[in-house]
């Protein structure tokens, strides 16, 4: 594995001990078990992707056997790596909402009536509209299958990378997400997908609250928008998959009007969710770039040996040659 997937893993445990240790100093109580099946649920993948590696090197005269056992090796490394993820990045959110900061609801309508958006007008013509409804509601839950889609892609596509670009896009958005979360918190609209949402939110806001489970967890950001950033997270995925990237693009441009309705979004969230998704790739590139640094020295060693061997031991025959002539 590369160094990059273990700069991710790096990243996973460092969220993972601010994590304990809020917990610990907010005096909250996790129940082990969901936590306990989503690791497993995790491992499995990487245990998975760990044996088909072995069975890919063992078969390396098996050219297009080798190429799909590597391809669902690098899928398996990429869904165990997320999975497990997924459990300090959920725990950072909620200790983010005790911090109990005024509400920003107010301020995001504001920003809305700035831009001239009415979201009550706006929702109640799509509520008359089935097909419309209908469609926001599909797309808006798109999200799993997508992942798993453009996971999928990337694993064939380039199997040794671990879905490098889509890993870190997710990981550095949902850290800056927390963050302007914790600044900015709101209850948002009542969307049709965002009445559990709320009720979470204000139930971990109550100083009360100690107890996380990770069975009932729901997204508690309304600002920024993170599904936006997730429909341009999918399409950069799929960039270099010409008639995928087609596909995709109207798919999440409806994606993301959905969360107007669906997921009670002001239009600012979107907006800042699109700032989101262009920081987090600019970000992820950066620490890409950075982390290929400490590989690529090894490799324009392994690279310029052979061409130096090849010169010195030019340089000698001439020099023999020469000496003969004289």
């Amino acid at each position: 594995m590369s160094i990059d997937w273990f700069a991710r893993w790096a990243f996973i445990i460092l969220v993972s001990l601010i994590d304990v240790t809020w917990l610990w100093a907010r005096g909250v109580q996790v129940d082990g078990g969901p936590v306990l099946q989503q690791c497993k649920a995790g491992g499995a993948g990487l245990l998975i992707g760990l044996g088909l590696t072995i069975v890919a090197i063992i078969a390396k005269r098996r050219a297009r056997f080798r190429f799909v056992v590597l391809a669902v090796a690098d899928f398996a490394w990429t869904i165990g790596q997320l999975l497990i993820y997924l459990l300090p990045a959920a725990a950072l959110e909620y200790l983010a909402a005790t911090l109990d900061r005024p509400l920003a609801d107010m301020l995001l309508a504001r920003g809305d009536a700035l831009l001239g958006f009415d979201w009550a007008a706006f929702a109640n013509w799509v509520s008359a509209h089935s097909i419309v409804q209908t469609l926001f509601i599909w797309t808006y839950t798109s999200v799993i299958w997508q992942s798993g889609l453009v996971m999928l892609v990337g694993s064939a596509t380039n199997a040794r990378d671990t879905n490098g670009d889509f890993v870190w896009n997710i990981m550095i958005s949902g850290l800056i997400c927390t963050v302007v979360f914790a600044l900015l918190p709101a209850l948002g609209n009542d969307g049709l997908a965002e009445r559990g949402p709320i009720a979470a939110l204000l139930q971990a806001r109550d100083p009360g609250w100690h107890r996380l489970n990770f069975d009932n967890v729901q997204g508690l950001v309304t600002f920024p928008s993170f599904h936006t950033a997730l429909g341009i997270f999918f399409v950069h995925a799929v960039r270099r998959v010409r008639w995928i990237f087609w596909t995709l693009v109207p798919l999440n441009a409806i994606m993301i009007l959905s969360t107007l309705t669906v997921g009670g979004h002001y239009l600012v969230d979107l907006i800042a969710g699109i700032v989101l998704a262009y920081a987090s790739i600019s970000i992820s590139r950066c620490i890409r770039r950075w982390l290929d640094g400490f590989e690529r020295p090894h490799w324009k060693r392994a690279t310029k040996s052979p061409s130096h061997c090849s010169s010195a031991l030019l340089a000698a025959k001439t020099h023999d040659c020469t000496s003969r002539l004289k």
